[in-house]
């Protein structure tokens, strides 16, 4: 859900929400496929911020008196205009979700059939202030790719201060260094950053990389009606690492094996690095300008991947379909080429662009304790 603006993402708290498990007896609607419980905690915040913008768009003291399910769902398909497309498509799929464990009264079965008559097709928040979006657009508002003079002003300042020689203390310095090392590798493997916890090397030569897709579906998971006709992504997919980029991808491996040896879970050290990098940008771009995320990096792959190589062979690499490769990542214009490719200023003496600087290796520096940081 790369859409969700910052303000609408869903707060965790409101206890006293009904999740369905201890409500009314009686015969819940239920839902049509299974549902992981990270999605059900999800769906469960998402009503639960729905509910309280809900309450707070009255006015005045907050009411004790719950909102109803017709309330909930008529709020939603009003302020639809407010949302980005994906962003109401999260908001609608949680509240069809909350509905299907309530009982089927009369006003929950009309507002499941407001949520499924009564959504407007179009008139969404769109990617600039004066436009507006159809539901199932799949334009971001968010960059897909990045001008490489940009990134290497990034690069240049976290190697900045990575060094001895600014005011930086030994645990910023090494967290600087394990960011640029971290965007190197991603840039290089395209992994979703979650899919680095369990990314090995296939074989002893460091040349191609063993990932588990993470959005990896079950056939189980899909719809009935056209589970006949899904068919699920590999669960294990292979990446060919360019021998240019090796050296990030293994010292990017090894810095997350060092942090786990210290006692740290991988998603604390994925937390670390994208604070890291988001205060650095603010430092380096100011805080409205547009910030590198670890995300990013994927996106810029695959632009530099359909140079090279059919879309076919890049969504097999990314782990995903081939229509999600060529409308939600990076396109072929936006692609950078690396300094050895035919057409780089280094090999084409007719093409007068100044040619980037190749950053070096960051040296690797004693790991800190788990909780201080990566």
């Amino acid at each position: 859900m790369d859409a969700i603006e910052k303000n609408d993402f869903p707060d965790e708290e409101d206890d006293d929400f009904d999740n369905g498990e201890s409500g009314e007896s009686g015969q819940a609607l239920g839902h049509p496929r299974a549902i992981a419980q990270s999605t059900v905690e999800t769906y469960h915040r998402f009503v639960k911020t729905l509910r309280r913008n809900y309450l707070r768009s009255l006015g005045g003291e907050l009411p004790k008196e719950e909102a109803s399910p017709v309330q909930l769902a008529e709020f939603l398909i009003e302020n639809a205009s407010r949302y980005r497309p994906k962003t109401f498509s999260a908001y609608r799929a949680g509240l069809v979700y909350w509905l299907g464990t309530q009982s089927a009264t009369t006003e929950v079965l009309q507002a499941t059939l407001l949520l499924s008559t009564s959504v407007p097709k179009a008139g969404y928040k769109g990617v600039a202030p004066d436009k507006t979006a159809s539901l199932y657009s799949h334009k971001s508002s968010r960059p897909r790719t990045f001008r490489r003079r940009r990134f290497e002003r990034l690069l240049t300042e976290l190697t900045r201060r990575s060094t001895y020689s600014g005011r930086a203390t030994p645990d910023e310095q090494n967290r600087s260094s394990t960011v640029l090392v971290w965007l190197k590798a991603g840039l290089a493997s395209g992994l979703r950053p979650v899919e680095w916890d369990t990314a090995r090397w296939e074989d002893p030569g460091h040349t191609i990389l063993r990932v588990k897709t993470a959005k990896h579906k079950v056939g189980l998971n899909v719809l009935p009606e056209i589970a006949a006709h899904y068919k699920p992504l590999p669960e294990i997919r292979y990446v060919t690492i360019d021998p240019e980029d090796r050296m990030w991808v293994e010292q990017h491996l090894a810095n997350i094996q060092r942090y786990k040896d210290t006692g740290g879970s991988f998603s604390r050290f994925y937390h670390n690095n994208r604070r890291v990098l988001w205060n650095t940008c603010v430092d380096l771009f100011g805080p409205n300008e547009p910030k590198f995320t670890l995300y990013l990096m994927r996106g810029q792959f695959a632009a530099n991947r359909k140079q090279t190589k059919s879309g076919k062979d890049v969504a097999e690499e990314m782990g995903c379909g081939l229509n999600v490769v060529f409308c939600h990542y990076g396109k072929k214009s936006g692609g950078h080429h690396h300094a050895g490719d035919a057409a780089s200023p280094s090999s084409n003496p007719t093409d007068t662009t100044r040619p980037t600087r190749t950053t070096p290796p960051i040296p690797v520096r004693k790991p800190q304790p788990a909780g201080e940081g990566a």
